[in-house]
C-alpha cells in the first residue's frame, strides 16, 4: 500500500530498479554486438545467402525501416535462415532470389552479420544504457532526499524549538497518491527572535488537512540557527 510516509522511498525505488533493467539490457545489446565485431574479425568467414524476401515496415509518419529474410550455408554444412534490417541503399540492391554477402564466425555460423546490415541494436542498446542511466540516477536522488527529509523530520522532533504557527491558507495540490489529490496547508510563525517565516506542510490526504482552518493554530519545530526550516506538527 503506497501512503504519503512511503510514496518517494517506493517512487525512488521504482526508478532506480526500471533503471538498473534497461542498463543491463542496453548494456547486454553493447557487450554482444562489440564481441560478434571482435569474433568476426578473428574467425570471420564470408558466405554467399540468398534473400527469400525483401519488406518494409514502420509507421507512415516515420522513416521506415527495410528488412530481408535470408538464408546461407556454412562451411560445416549448418544451413541458417534469418531476417534481418538493413540499409536503404544495401535494401533497394538486393532482389528476391538474388546473392547476399553474409560474414559469419567460424565456429559459431549463427553468429554472423549480412552486409550492410544496420545498426539498430548498437542504437537501442545506446538508448536503453543512456535512458536506464538517466532513470537509475533520478532514482537513486529521489531516494536521497527521501531520506533527508526523513532525517530531518526526525532531527527536529528531537531538537527543534517549538512555536505556534497560525494557519494561513489550506489548498489542494497537484499531488496524487492513490488517485486521491492531495493538500497541503500554509503556516506563518515567529522564531526566538520575533521574526516571522512561513512554511507549507508536505501534501496530506485531504481529511487530514480539512481538519483546519485559517486562523487556527499548530505546531511548528524549526531549527534554532536556521528558523527559516520548519515541520509542522499539528496539534502537538
Amino acid at each position: 500500500m503506497i501512503t504519503r510516509a512511503n510514496f518517494w522511498f517506493v517512487f525512488g525505488g521504482v526508478w532506480l530498479a526500471v533503471g538498473t533493467l534497461f542498463v543491463a539490457v542496453g548494456g547486454a545489446v553493447l557487450w554482444y554486438e562489440r564481441a560478434l565485431d571482435e569474433q568476426l574479425v578473428r574467425e570471420g568467414v564470408t558466405a554467399s545467402g540468398v534473400v527469400l524476401a525483401k519488406s518494409r515496415y514502420g509507421r507512415a509518419n516515420q522513416e521506415p525501416k527495410f528488412r530481408v529474410e535470408y538464408r546461407f550455408k556454412a562451411a560445416d554444412g549448418t544451413q541458417i535462415e534469418r531476417t534481418a534490417d538493413v540499409d536503404r541503399e544495401t535494401w533497394n540492391a538486393l532482389s528476391e532470389g538474388g546473392a547476399v554477402e553474409v560474414r559469419y564466425a567460424r565456429s559459431a555460423p549463427e553468429r554472423h552479420r549480412l552486409r550492410g546490415e544496420s545498426g539498430a541494436k548498437f542504437v537501442v542498446g545506446l538508448v536503453f544504457s543512456a535512458l536506464g542511466s538517466l532513470l537509475a540516477i533520478s532514482g537513486l536522488i529521489i531516494l536521497w532526499r527521501a531520506v533527508a527529509r526523513r532525517k530531518f523530520t526526525e532531527r527536529l522532533l528531537r531538537e527543534g524549538s517549538r512555536a505556534q504557527a497560525e494557519v494561513v491558507e489550506i489548498f489542494a495540490t497537484h499531488f496524487r497518491i492513490n488517485r486521491v489529490p492531495q493538500w497541503a496547508i500554509r503556516y506563518r510563525y515567529r522564531d526566538l527572535f520575533g521574526g516571522t517565516h512561513e512554511g507549507r506542510t508536505p501534501p496530506m490526504p485531504p481529511d487530514q488537512a480539512q481538519h483546519w482552518k485559517p486562523g487556527d493554530r499548530g505546531e511548528v519545530r524549526f531549527e534554532t540557527r536556521r528558523p527559516q526550516r520548519s515541520i509542522w506538527v499539528g496539534r502537538g
